[in-house]
């Protein structure tokens, strides 16, 4: 499905991380020379994500500046994180179904979560737009961390010794980190999923061990974090942007929707690099849909919140997408959309979807109904991926299909117009 991007050309921020960056262009795996590569970042800390960089620096060390190479890691690192998108798929059916977890249903749960999240059209930018790797990383470490936390809470409601496997998490966050600092979500991560799933597991016999994990892997890291952003207002400058504060905000609550509609309806057309031809909200009632979409997320949340006990799949899956978006999605100066943005996120959507197809249907007594139904949705779904591809193939069919789906974005019309003009300047 990937193959025909994998030659795809480099792009725009990728020139300033890696091909312009001489720091990031070793030669070797020396370690000097790694130790460069390492620190090649232009942003201070917590933004400099040194090991994201690292590996662009072995990838210039081992293949130079070639976009296969690059863009195959990137794959090679999405499939793992598929691999991690299993495991913890088949964890936290074990969480929720309990004694009566059946092991092929979970086995079966899994497999279909980490399918669709695979071949999902919404992560093609991701895994193919070279820079995101930072992302990629940032969640391959937080679904290590997710898993080794759930697996350790599962193995002490189950009488055994399960604390080591709770603090394996913390290197993995910490590597999460190093790739990109929202990272950082995973106590909120972590509090979604003690609310939801993990809150039908039996206590520990210690009764002590539940409070103190609690408190080290979500209330204090919650607190130093709110401190931490308290003490740097910095990070909510908006001097450099086309937009206010309250003009991002508000536009997020459409945004947010767009995203899930994105997820469960993919739409080639709607996807890109560029969505600066999104209408700004102004207001709450400007453009009205602002208002509606604050309204109906409130009650999305309401009733995740009131549903906890008879539908914590569901309860999840809500909670963990808008966890997910709590950085990227709220108050920092930030481009109003990105893809990437829900690589992670993401999880929660795609989980409830499998979910109902592989578990709830079965229950219902229409699970080869809801097989068949689900099967021809993967392929669909891989279908929209690999045309999706074949846009980011070559430079000139990426922005060509950019200006064609959103002809109302300056930047897409900019470049294509640039592409045209080269065009015709080659046929003269």
């Amino acid at each position: 499905v990937y193959d025909n991007g994998l030659n795809g050309p480099f792009l725009f921020d990728v020139h300033v991380h890696i091909t312009k960056n001489r720091w990031v262009k070793i030669d070797s795996l020396s370690g000097p020379e790694l130790a460069q590569a390492w620190n090649s970042s232009f942003s201070p800390f917590p933004t400099n994500r040194p090991l994201a960089q690292l590996t662009f620096g072995i990838n210039h060390a081992l293949a130079g500046l070639s976009p296969w190479a690059f863009k195959a890691t990137n794959l090679a690192i999405h499939l793992l994180t598929g691999l991690l998108v299993f495991v913890l798929s088949r964890l936290a059916y074990r969480a929720v179904a309990g004694p009566a977890a059946d092991p092929r249903r979970g086995l079966l749960l899994g497999a279909a979560t980490a399918a669709v999240w695979l071949l999902h059209p919404l992560h093609v930018s991701t895994v193919l737009y070279t820079v995101q790797r930072m992302a990629q990383l940032s969640s391959l470490g937080l679904f290590a961390a997710l898993s080794c936390y759930f697996y350790g809470r599962i193995r002490l409601a189950e009488g055994r010794s399960g604390a080591a496997w709770i603090f394996a998490a913390l290197p993995f966050a910490a590597l999460a980190f190093l790739a990109k600092e929202n990272a950082a979500l995973l106590p909120l991560l972590l509090l979604v999923s003690e609310i939801t799933l993990l809150r039908r597991l039996p206590a520990p016999d210690s009764r002590t061990l539940l409070p103190l994990v609690w408190a080290l892997f979500i209330a204090i890291p919650l607190l130093a974090g709110l401190i931490y952003l308290a003490l740097h207002p910095g990070y909510v400058n908006y001097d450099g942007r086309p937009f206010t504060l309250e003009e991002r905000g508000l536009t997020q609550f459409r945004v947010l929707w767009l995203y899930l509609q994105w997820l469960y309806v993919p739409d080639i057309s709607a996807y890109g690099l560029f969505h600066d031809d999104i209408r700004l909200s102004a207001g709450l009632t400007d453009p009205p849909s602002t208002l509606i979409a604050l309204l109906a997320l409130l009650a999305l949340i309401l009733s995740a919140l009131l549903l906890r006990r008879r539908a914590p799949v569901f309860s999840f899956a809500v909670l963990f997408f808008l966890a997910g978006h709590a950085f990227e999605s709220s108050i920092f100066p930030l481009e109003v959309v990105f893809e990437h943005r829900n690589y992670l996120p993401s999880f929660g959507p795609l989980f409830l979807l499998a979910y109902l197809v592989t578990v709830s249907a079965t229950q219902m007594n229409i699970g080869r109904l809801a097989g068949v139904l689900g099967a021809l949705l993967l392929i669909s779904y891989a279908a929209a991926t690999y045309v999706r591809v074949g846009n980011w193939s070559s430079y000139n069919s990426f922005i060509l299909a950019a200006a064609e789906n959103h002809p109302n974005s300056p930047r897409s019309n900019f470049m294509a117009a640039q592409v045209l003009i080269a065009a015709i300047e080659q046929a003269d």
